[in-house]
Parts: C-alpha cells; structure tokens; sequence
C-alpha cells in the first residue's frame, strides 16, 4: 500500500463508530449500525454472527468461508441459497476501505442471455463491488462475482434481461424479493446449472 492508501484507511477507520438509532421521542431503539459503513445490529437477534474485517482483494476466499460456515459448497450451491449467502455476506463481511456512503460496496443482481465466445448460456449473476478510497488511487474498483450458467431453453429464453443495483444495507430485503423473483426462481430450479463461478477481479 502506498502512503496515501495508509492514510486514506486510517481516515476510513474514523466512520467505524457505534451510532445508536432513535426513535421519534428521542429514545434508543434496538436498531444500531456503524457511520459510514451502515451495519444493522438487527440481524444481531436473529442468531450468533460474527462481524469480520477483510479486503476486497480476499473476498473470494472471505465468500467461500461463509459458505463453509454454513455447510455449502460452490458445485452444488442452488440459487435461493446463493443469495442468502451473499446477503449474509454483505452483512457479516466489512471493507473498511470501501465506504459505503460513497457507493464503495454495493451490490448486483442481474440475468439475461449472453455469450461469452463458448456459446449462448443464461446467466444468473449476483456480484459484488468495490471502491476503494473513493477511487482515489489507481486499482481503486474491483468485483467479486458468482455466476450461475445454465444451458437456454424456451422456458429461459422467455424471462427478460434485468439488472438491478443495491447500495447499502438498508436495500438487502430488496435485493432478496429482486434475486428470488417467483417466475424467475421457478424456471432456475427447474434447470441445473451447467457452471457455478466464483471470481475476483480489478475492473
């Protein structure tokens, strides 16, 4: 890391303040999250969670850890499991040099049919991006992708591409109801994959 990249991080480290939430009268409410990085405690009394801080380059190794943890493995993931891995991911998986009030760690959900020059597959795809610094520094963008790649049929062939991104925590609900669309989960699940990949790369 260069000596601006050590500084901007230790500036960083400045928004990782406990903030309680308040209720219209003033009082603290169960809801907490850290400035700048927008952690909802909330998940908190759902079960025991670990919150753990990493950095983008690692988070490929971070999501096969998660999924470890939680008894699933990449060849045989289904995709209502992939995205409730990859919400409890954003959740428990922190980058502090990337600042989520400036778009620093978002989320993607996106499918259509594409063809990468081995042929015409429908993706499935939900990724997740980094800025680093604000985009300060060179390198400063980079993404961690899973894909599911399934074999077009008529049933795939019928669904529209969409895309769809999710900024912050307080849009995960949304990000689940968009993922695990009805129509769209029944044609997958009817399907298996043909490829499940996980990368890690700079844009």
């Amino acid at each position: 890391m260069t000596l601006l990249e050590y500084a901007l991080l230790a500036l960083s480290s400045l928004f990782v303040i406990i903030d309680p939430d308040r209720d219209g009268a003033g009082h603290s409410t169960e809801s907490h999250r850290i400035v700048g990085h927008q952690l909802d405690w909330r998940s908190l009394n759902r079960g025991p969670m670990i919150i753990r801080f990493s950095r983008p380059a690692n988070s490929q190794k971070d999501f096969i850890r998660l999924l470890s943890k939680k008894r699933l493995d990449l060849p045989t993931l289904t995709v209502p499991d992939a995205v409730d891995a990859m919400i409890a991911f954003y959740r428990t998986v922190y980058y502090p040099m990337c600042w989520r009030l400036m778009d620093g760690d978002m989320l993607l959900c996106q499918w259509g049919i594409y063809d990468w020059g081995k042929g015409e597959k429908f993706d499935f795809n939900l990724t997740r991006q980094f800025i680093a610094f604000g985009g300060l520094v060179d390198n400063s963008m980079s993404q961690m992708r899973l894909t599911f790649r399934f074999a077009v049929t008529r049933e795939l062939q019928s669904i529209p591409k969409a895309n769809r991104w999710f900024q912050n925590q307080a849009e995960v609900h949304a990000f689940k109801s968009f993922a695990l669309a009805d129509q769209l989960v029944a044609q997958m699940q009817s399907h298996h994959p043909q490829e499940i990949e996980l990368e890690w790369g700079l844009v």
